[in-house]
Formats: structure tokens, C-alpha cells, sequence
């Protein structure tokens, strides 16, 4: 659950552009990457000022863009009161769908705080018994020193195995964001990148540029090695050399005949080595010359085979044609047979059938003709 500072205080801009908005940054960065850390992760927005007091704006969602959309209605106005805005989001966690889940508060502080530190360590002793870790960020040229030993009491009496942390940030040309980066808050338990020349780039945020770094360093950290195993490999050339001067043991007919192989070794590579650059590209283009004649041929004989296919499949669609005429002259029907009135109450009984429709009725009237005919022979 994040809680953001919305009192008239944010309003100064010693923070780009103000701190308002370097908190909205803020809040959109670690929902973000809470979100992308574990798909289950749910976040949440309040604050903790306001004319109607604390007020909880997003209850606990997978979508950060719906953080986004409520940090731009929020209006300031008011003080920051920090033990009930704990308090409430302290209950918005407890209602969450999946029980499982660690409760987590992450708390920005950029005002004065209205509260004892006797009233923080017992609210902080509180969040310690529910198993609630709180995250807080302290900002503010004119406050952050005043609000230090207070937040410090509600982050030692919370704390329960380094699970909750303190940030305290100065005010400068740097964002909001960009100092929250390198902090467990933002990161969690994913180690840090210090070791890449002060070039951090956050995983979640560029994944892409995090990987070319990390294996750009391997590789330097593989030349070095390499270059350290050649060195210490100078140090010692008298045990290469003995190893050069009997490498085959004492056995004086296995090296006789490893002389010998690589005597004869040596006379092929030279008979190789002799022979002209412009004969190997010969024989080269000679080669796909050939390979390109036969992957013509089988391209000619696939085309003639499919093409005699295509013909041999078309040939029985004719005969076919030839024979449907004869098909309706074996299911014709004498209608004289049929009894008009019989028929004219049987379409009356069909669903979908209108007996004023002038084919039925052309059609009965044709019966009734037939049948009078019928009579007369």
C-alpha cells in the first residue's frame, strides 16, 4: 500500500518540478516494478491529507495504470496525519484476496510530523505484531532533519529481520526516482549493480540493456583471467621445456615411430602448402557450379511431376459433370396421385411453411387440375 503525501507542503519546488509530482514519478515507479517483480503482487494508493483527511483513492490492484489515473485527480490541501493513514492501510492489507501475500507499506513523508515518538514506536510495535513491513521515504529541504528521529523510532520498533527500510533523501538536481532506484525499496531482494562502473540499469525496466551489461563484464572479467593465466605461464619455462624433450616416456620405439608419423605429417602439409591459391578458387567455382546444375535439374523434374499431377486430378471433375443431368429425371414425381386437400392441410401443420404463399398455392392448384383430369379418364 503506498501512501502519498498530498498536504499543502508539496506544493515547493525543491524538488523538478515540484515535489508532488517527483512523488507521482515515485509512486509510478514502484508500482511498476512491484507489479512486474511477481504477477500476484497487488498495489494499492491513499493519502495521508486532504480536506476529507485520509482517504484511500485505488484499494489493492494488479493494474498500475489505474495508480496512475487516481494520482492525477488528487488535490492538495491540509496536514499529514500519519498514524491514521498507517492505521488505514494497515487495514486495506489485511482485506486482501490472497492471504499468502507479505503486507507491505510504502510511506512518503515530505512534511512536518504532527505525531509523538512514543505514538510511532507503539503504532510501529502494532505493524511488528500483524507482520506489516513499512517502507519510508523522507523528502524536504526544510523538515527532512526534524523528522528524523521520529521515523527512525517507527522504523526500529517495525523492523523484523531488515524487512523494512529508511530513505532519506536531500534535495538536488537529481529526480526522486532516480534516487530511489539503488534503494531495497524499489529493488527488494534483487542485488544490486554496483559493480558496472556506476552505470545502473534497473531489470525490469530495461531488461535488454541490463543483460548486454552484465555480459559485457563477464567478458572483460574472462580476458583478465586470461590474461593472468599467460602471464603466470611465463614463470615456468624449464618444466615445458623438459616435458618438450621426452614426451613419450622412456619407450625409444614409441618415439621412433611418433617422429616418423609427424615427419610424414609435416611432408603432406608441405606438398599441401605448395599448391596455388587461384587452383583451390578453381576447383571452388567449379563446385558450386555443379551443385547449382543439379538444383535446377531437381527443380525442372519437381515442376514436370507436379504439373502431370495437376492434370491427372482434373480429368475425373468431367465426367462428374457429364452425369449430374441425369440425376433429376429418376427422382421425379407423379403429383396426380397426391390428394390436393390433404396436402393444403398438411402445409397448414408446418413450422415455416405460409400457405398463401403463391408457389404453394400454384402448386395446389396444379394438383387439384391433375387430379380433375384424372377423374375424367
Amino acid at each position: 500500500m503506498i501512501c502519498v503525501d498530498n498536504s499543502e507542503w508539496m506544493r515547493n519546488s525543491d524538488f523538478s518540478p515540484s515535489r508532488f509530482e517527483a512523488q507521482e514519478d515515485a509512486c509510478n515507479l514502484i508500482s511498476g516494478t512491484k507489479t512486474r517483480q511477481n504477477l500476484e503482487n497487488v498495489v494499492g494508493l491513499m493519502t495521508t491529507a486532504g480536506k476529507k483527511g485520509c482517504e484511500v483513492h485505488v484499494s489493492l490492484s494488479q493494474d498500475p495504470g489505474k495508480l496512475l489515473t487516481a494520482m492525477h485527480k488528487i488535490k492538495l490541501g491540509g496536514e499529514a496525519d500519519l498514524l491514521s493513514s498507517i492505521q488505514i492501510a494497515r487495514l486495506a492489507l489485511r482485506h486482501r484476496q490472497n492471504k499468502k501475500q507479505e503486507q507491505r507499506i510504502v510511506l512518503f513523508v515530505g512534511s512536518p510530523v504532527k505525531a509523538t515518538e512514543k505514538e510511532l514506536s507503539s503504532l510501529g510495535g502494532q505493524l511488528k505484531k500483524n507482520k506489516v513491513a513499512i517502507d519510508i521515504v523522507s523528502f524536504g529541504e526544510d523538515n527532512a532533519e526534524a523528522n528524523q528521529t521520529k521515523l527512525e523510532a517507527l522504523h526500529k520498533a517495525a523492523n523484523n529481520s531488515d524487512n523494512c527500510h529508511i530513505v532519506t533523501i536531500p534535495p538536488g538536481a537529481h529526480m526522486l526516482s532516480d534516487a530511489l532506484q539503488r534503494t531495497p525499496i524499489v529493488r527488494g531482494d534483487q542485488p544490486d549493480n554496483g559493480g558496472d562502473g556506476g552505470m545502473f540499469v534497473d531489470d525490469n525496466i530495461d531488461p535488454e540493456l541490463a543483460e548486454a551489461l552484465r555480459l559485457s563484464m563477464l567478458q572483460a572479467e574472462t580476458d583478465n583471467k586470461k590474461r593472468e593465466g599467460e602471464q603466470g605461464g611465463e614463470g615456468k619455462p624449464a618444466a615445458t621445456s623438459n616435458a618438450n624433450a621426452n614426451p613419450y616416456g622412456d619407450d625409444p620405439e614409441l618415439a621412433e615411430a611418433m617422429r616418423l608419423s609427424m615427419m610424414g605429417m609435416e611432408g603432406n602439409d608441405q606438398e599441401g602448402g605448395a599448391m596455388d591459391e587461384d587452383d583451390e578458387l578453381a576447383k571452388a567455382i567449379a563446385l558450386s557450379r555443379e551443385t547449382a546444375d543439379k538444383d535446377r535439374e531437381n527443380d525442372e523434374k519437381e515442376t514436370k511431376e507436379g504439373s502431370s499431377m495437376v492434370v491427372e486430378k482434373k480429368e475425373p471433375v468431367k465426367e462428374v459433370v457429364k452425369e449430374t443431368p441425369k440425376q433429376p429425371a429418376e427422382t421425379a414425381v407423379d403429383m396426380s396421385s397426391v390428394d390436393p386437400e390433404y396436402m393444403s392441410s398438411l402445409f397448414l401443420e408446418l413450422p415455416g411453411i405460409d400457405p398463401n404463399d403463391p408457389e404453394v398455392q400454384a402448386l395446389l392448384s396444379k394438383m387439384k387440375e391433375d387430379k380433375e383430369k384424372e377423374k375424367k379418364r
